[in-house]
């Protein structure tokens, strides 16, 4: 073994030769590799110190040490002729792996050894070592691996920005992080004479009707100009009531399949949908579940039926005429005027909104908030509004009606100054405190600021179990320092540090009966609840065409049933704020993103509506991204705040957790209910982000790519 194993690397100069660590001697190739030889000196004194100075007169020798362990190289580099600069490698690790970190396996050590033979000017027979495996050539840098970083310093600034950029760079000031969302007035296409009703005989209309008669006046209006016009109701299941008018149950993902694969059959191509199964009215039985499976579910369902039917294969050319522009129409989901009835359920639907234009090439989609009309009026004039607005070519996702008056959506930058007090107000020294999703990076973050601050006494909630308190040091002792929950443990024992008292707890927050028993639990310890923070939630997952209803469900859970049963189970303890952790995604939906983002829309909209019904200040904050932290954090490490140098500060979207736990201080010292904090000019990053659909993406792929 000794001779096959040395014979897989032959120097350049000198030739290999052998020394017995045995006789200390100089031996042939055959003496290596004869097992007599062995045995006849086995017995004999090991002048071990004698055939190292031997090996060591050789100008230029490499040390290679044969078997397992590092014994030999220890010896070697220890030798009196030995240099700094002999090179002494070792080619197995320890045979003892209780010895050895879990790093350095047999295949790891022996692939090092050679790369440093490698550059030390050894000629590997590198055929020999791959005969037994099928290898593949992968070109790699013409320098070794050492960990070094080699960046390339930023110009001044002077440098041109690159064009891809959206906006200048970031605020320097905290203080203009701060965004409102309103509503601003906007000219309405009908009021300016655009969008006139234009007949394509080629195509139809496909229009979900309400039960209130919105949707039959706008059917009634696209015949009269001569348009087809294929009607759906919502029904038990599948069915064909007439020509041109069908029943499909809004939970049936199979039943929007087939609708469209009858309508193809049928030999027509659908070119504008208007769907308004969340127009509901005034009702006091509003049902939070009809709403999502009639909104959000839907939704899901028609774009996945569109695009298993391969209604839009033609729009991967990119070709505009045949798009197709999705009117999403609901009434009492957007609060513009501050009288609005909201039912924050709807809004889920605005998370697929914004999604379908970004992963199916060529369909447009909008959404319309409407008021139906009171004391008896007809819906004639609503539906002649909607009808211009579809028409019209627009980038803006959400728009309103009230009355004659068309709203867009906007976001307004306020300034938020340090306090004059810090702590804010708000906060009570030695205040009981919830945070779910208090052990993810988020949630300790501002578990810590409130330790910190005014010695919380913090419920921690996780929906995953956590070690007791007293199995800590242990945990500690027998993991890994990056370990994901060494790292949790060591920043509770921080807290702990500052004074304060942290209780983790482990519950579901979408399951009532848990969360009842882990508050009361909480309450025997701490007593009644001063605040809120609710930032548990489940990232995205996947893309609308992969969605089931199952999974959009589970990202829903603790953001929307979770709040509702928090609002429900803290009725009674006067709670001094309740803060929503939301995120840019309710605004800025992405591909990928329609379930989280529907998810921290509902948030916004349910803030709204709590502030306006229940009396207390509930804030929904959406954040940008936070980085080394949270869902979309660069990493979960345990290090401080200090930014990567490898960022470009001035450019660099997202926000540091201590620049987070600013950002909460001063959103706290204000009574707004919904506040969008970015480091990055906002309204920018929103115009940047709607160019950005399927369509163009494909686009500039096909230019990208050579013919």
């Amino acid at each position: 073994e000794f001779g096959r194993e040395v014979e897989r690397v032959k120097l350049r100069e000198p030739k290999v030769a052998y020394v017995s660590n045995v006789t200390g001697e100089w031996i042939t190739a055959g003496e290596a590799t004869d097992a007599q030889y062995w045995v006849r000196h086995l017995r004999q004194t090991v002048r071990f110190s004698e055939g190292m100075g031997a090996l060591l007169k050789q100008a230029d020798s490499i040390l290679l040490e044969i078997g397992p362990g590092k014994t030999l190289c220890g010896l070697a580099r220890r030798h009196k002729d030995a240099g700094e600069a002999r090179i002494s490698l070792a080619s197995l690790p320890e045979a003892r792996q209780h010895l050895a970190p879990a790093s350095e396996s047999v295949a790891a050590t022996t692939l090092q050894t050679l790369g440093r033979l490698w550059l030390a000017g050894v000629e590997i027979n590198w055929q020999g070592y791959n005969k037994q495996e099928r290898r593949r050539r992968v070109p790699l840098p013409t320098y070794p691996f050492e960990r070094q970083r080699y960046w390339i310093e930023a110009q001044g600034r002077s440098a041109k920005k690159p064009a891809s950029t959206p906006v200048a760079g970031r605020h320097k000031e905290i203080a203009d992080w701060f965004y409102v969302p309103g509503w601003k007035q906007s000219v309405s296409p009908r009021s300016i004479g655009n969008g006139a009703l234009r007949v394509d005989a080629g195509t139809a209309w496909l229009i979900l009707l309400d039960e209130y008669g919105l949707g039959e006046s706008v059917a009634r209006r696209v015949e009269e100009a001569g348009q087809n016009v294929v009607r759906v109701k919502r029904g038990a299941l599948f069915e064909q009531l007439d020509e041109d008018l069908y029943a499909v149950d809004p939970s049936a993902p199979g039943d929007y399949q087939t609708l469209l694969h009858d309508i193809q059959q049928r030999g027509k191509k659908i070119g504008k949908i208007m769907h308004l199964w969340s127009v509901t009215g005034a009702t006091q039985n509003f049902d939070p579940a009809q709403a999502q499976e009639s909104g959000f579910y839907s939704l899901l369902s028609l774009a996945q039926a569109l695009g298993e039917q391969r209604f839009t294969d033609a729009a991967l050319t990119s070709d505009e005429a045949d798009a197709i522009d999705i009117a999403v129409v609901s009434d009492q989901m957007q609060e513009v005027t501050g009288e609005d009835l909201l039912y924050p359920e709807k809004a889920t639907l605005l998370g697929a909104c914004g999604a379908i234009p970004k992963e199916y090439p060529n369909i447009n989609c909008r959404s319309i908030d409407v008021t139906l009309p009171q004391n008896g009026g007809t819906t004639e004039h609503l539906a002649g509004q909607l009808v211009a607005e579809i028409m019209t070519k627009s980038l803006e996702e959400a728009v309103a009606y009230r009355g004659d008056i068309r709203w867009v959506q906007s976001f307004e930058r306020v300034r938020l100054e340090a306090g004059a007090v810090e702590p804010p107000a708000l906060l009570r020294e030695g205040g009981v405190y919830l945070i779910t999703g208090g052990t993810g990076g988020i949630g300790l973050t501002l578990a810590h600021y409130l330790a910190e601050t005014v010695r919380a006494r913090l419920v921690l909630l996780a929906r995953t179990p956590f070690p007791a308190r007293e199995e800590w040091d242990v945990w500690l002792e027998t993991h890994q320092a990056d370990d994901d929950l060494s790292v949790k443990i060591r920043k509770l024992q921080a807290i702990e540090e500052t004074g304060a008292e942290a209780l983790v707890l482990s519950a579901d927050v979408s399951d009532e009966a848990g969360m009842r028993a882990a508050l009361e639990e909480a309450r025997q310890r701490f007593g009644q609840f001063d605040g809120v923070i609710h930032a548990a939630g489940i990232p995205p997952r996947t893309l609308m065409q992969r969605t089931t209803p199952e999974m959009a469900a589970q990202v829903f859970a603790p953001k929307v049933e979770g709040t509702r049963i928090l609002s429900r189970l803290l009725s009674d303890d006067r709670l001094d704020f309740m803060v929503l952790c939301s995120s840019h995604r309710s605004f800025l939906p992405d591909a990928g993103t329609a379930d989280y983002s529907g998810a921290n829309a509902f948030l916004d909209a349910f803030a709204r509506r709590q502030n306006r019904t229940d009396g207390n200040l509930c804030i929904s904050i959406n954040w940008d991204g936070w980085l080394e932290v949270g869902m979309s954090g660069l990493s979960q490490t345990a290090g401080g705040d200090a930014p990567s140098p490898a960022n470009d500060e001035s450019v660099r979207p997202g926000i540091l957790p201590h620049e987070g736990v600013v950002a909460f201080s001063r959103i706290l010292g204000s009574t707004l209910p919904q506040v969008a904090v970015a480091a990055l000019d906002l309204p920018a990053v929103i115009n940047y982000n709607r160019t950005f659909t399927a369509a163009t993406y494909w686009k500039n792929l096909n230019e990208a790519t050579p013919s």
